[in-house]
């Protein structure tokens, strides 16, 4: 009975310090973790503009600086967009939504002309590894860049996800994920969603 009642209190008196020393941490590095995903968000967001090669890694110092200098922000909530202040380029516009298990979060990069996509990234998932997390992998982003942007069909989509080897050229088709079914009819939703804002903004 005594040894259970050790056992127990040394359980308690670990967790609670435990727990501690992580509030600690968090309140201590909260500031410099906001400042980190913040960074992380803008360099996402020059990438698809053109700004910053794709996936060099920049201190966050030279990613916010570049961010203020070179880009301009308009809008807010839903309707924010990023351009570049020369005017060249794609607008990027945010976008989330749930996933199969989780939000998902990402930018998409509209051309100018409002007829394609320049680009896809991915901020924010939680999805399945090896499986729906695949989303952030190049070779799936890749399928988004130039991909024309087509009339909406029956269900409203301008793009549309299909089974891993079955889109057809020219056609506003990505491949799937295969056996991520659930992600990436999630993905499609998500992305057609934030682009039916896009190009609805005056």
């Amino acid at each position: 009975m005594k040894e259970a009642l050790r056992t127990i209190l040394f359980t308690a008196l670990l967790t609670a310090v435990c727990g501690a020393a992580v509030s600690g941490l968090q309140l201590a590095l909260g500031e410099r973790i906001g400042l980190n995903r913040t960074a992380a968000r803008q360099a996402v967001a020059l990438e698809l503009l053109g700004l910053k090669p794709q996936g060099e890694i920049w201190p966050a110092a030279r990613t916010a600086e570049a961010f203020a200098a070179q880009v301009e922000a308009q809008g807010e909530g839903e309707r924010m967009r990023y351009r570049r202040r020369d005017g060249a380029g794609p607008v990027v516009w945010p976008f989330a939504g749930q996933g199969f298990w989780d939000r998902i979060a990402g930018y998409l990069a509209v051309a100018p002309d409002g007829q394609s996509l320049a680009g896809v990234a991915f901020t924010e998932q939680l999805e399945t590894p090896g499986l729906g997390a695949r989303i952030e992998e190049p070779w799936f982003r890749r399928q988004f860049e130039g991909l024309r942007i087509g009339a909406p069909d029956a269900a409203g989509r301008r793009i549309r996800i299909v089974p891993a080897g079955s889109k057809r050229p020219g056609e506003p088709e990505v491949d799937a994920i295969t056996g991520a079914s659930e992600t990436s009819r999630s993905v499609e939703k998500i992305i057609n969603e934030g682009l039916g804002r896009a190009l609805a903004a005056p």
